[in-house]
């Protein structure tokens, strides 16, 4: 089984901390939430039927998500792990 050749691109905005609803409402937390870096792979397995994804992503916390009065305690950069199956019938 060869992997067949893949035209694929991505182009995504998102704002994930507005949700998370840490604040410091005196700014001595500082404005620099991180730098987060993604690598994604995904195969084709069976050309517009089924297809596999797994993809990393890498938190380098900033002083804001370090220091803010309600972020969590763990002052530790984030890793995220993901595995998906898309089946298109």
């Amino acid at each position: 089984m060869r992997p067949l050749p893949v035209d694929n691109e991505k182009l995504q905005s998102k704002d994930s901390w507005t949700g998370a609803k840490i604040r410091d409402v005196t700014g001595n937390s500082g404005a620099y939430i991180g730098q987060q870096m993604e690598m994604r792979l995904r195969w084709q397995a069976i050309p517009k039927t089924l297809q596999f994804e797994t993809g990393w992503a890498h938190l380098f916390k900033g002083s804001f998500a370090k220091n803010a009065p309600n972020a969590p305690s763990n002052k530790s950069d984030v890793d995220y792990f993901y595995f998906q199956t898309s089946l298109h019938i």
